[in-house]
């Protein structure tokens, strides 16, 4: 793969909240706009978006706004608008930050491998006062991820063709698809590389921080054939990391 077939989508999911919507544009308004093309779903904001998005329309090449069915409902929706199965897709939702390697840390991966089907790496996560690096592990194996998150998705790149290969996400799963599809990606086979430095800055909180989440999750680690005993032994430590995170979103 050389350089100049290296093309990224950005993929930004948004619902009444213009405030988060337009520090995500602006991040990303440092980047030469020829190495991306930006796809925003919105679920039909109350607020006059058109009016920010027509600020932006320069650098935005595909926009909706109309109801759906949740957050991975307008996820596949904006990969139905991905224009090449070849583009390196990304998912950086309203409110998250794309630090100035953003693009870099992904790229000088696909390069190194070309047969690499998705790269990730690290993430700021903000809490109201403090901000905590997280680093994720180098995933090695496939029971490990059954109940965490292998990787913080606002730093994955995936290649379009993966998703056409395993499908979209679960609408099933109405907080925690983004594990499951990535429990899929993994026992794929899909080929993955780390990077270690963060690309994205984001607030800690939302869906993810529910303890339903960590329910839901327990349901896929069985779907997968992960046994009952062991399944609730992770179970109850999630929960526990669970409230960790819940802690350190409020300092």
């Amino acid at each position: 793969m050389s350089f100049k077939k290296i093309y990224f989508s950005v993929i930004t999911v948004t619902y009444q909240d213009e405030i988060g919507l337009k520090e995500t544009l602006n991040s990303l308004s440092q980047f030469d706009n020829s190495i991306f093309e930006h796809i925003i779903i919105d679920g039909g904001s109350k607020y006059n978006i058109s009016k920010l998005l027509k600020e932006y329309s320069h650098r935005i090449d595909f926009w909706i706004s109309e109801k759906d069915s949740g957050l991975y409902d307008a996820m596949n929706k904006g990969l139905k608008l991905v224009s090449n199965k070849d583009n390196i897709v990304s998912f950086l939702n309203s409110g998250d930050i794309a630090l100035s390697n953003y693009f870099d840390e992904p790229k000088h991966n696909f390069l190194q491998n070309k047969h690499l089907d998705y790269s990730y790496g690290s993430v700021i996560i903000e809490g109201l006062k403090k901000q905590l690096l997280y680093k994720p592990k180098l995933v090695v194996k496939s029971s490990e991820i059954l109940q965490r998150m292998p990787f913080p998705h606002p730093a994955l790149f995936v290649k379009k063709q993966i998703f056409l290969d395993i499908g979209s996400f679960n609408l099933n799963k109405k907080i925690t698809a983004d594990h499951e599809w990535c429990v899929r990606l993994i026992k794929s086979g899909a080929i993955g590389n780390k990077f270690n430095n963060p690309v994205v800055r984001f607030k800690l909180g939302g869906a993810s921080l529910k303890l339903r989440a960590q329910f839901e999750v327990f349901q896929t680690a069985l779907q997968y054939n992960r046994n009952i005993m062991v399944a609730i032994i992770f179970l109850f430590r999630q929960i526990m990391s669970h409230v960790y995170y819940l802690i350190r979103s409020k300092i």
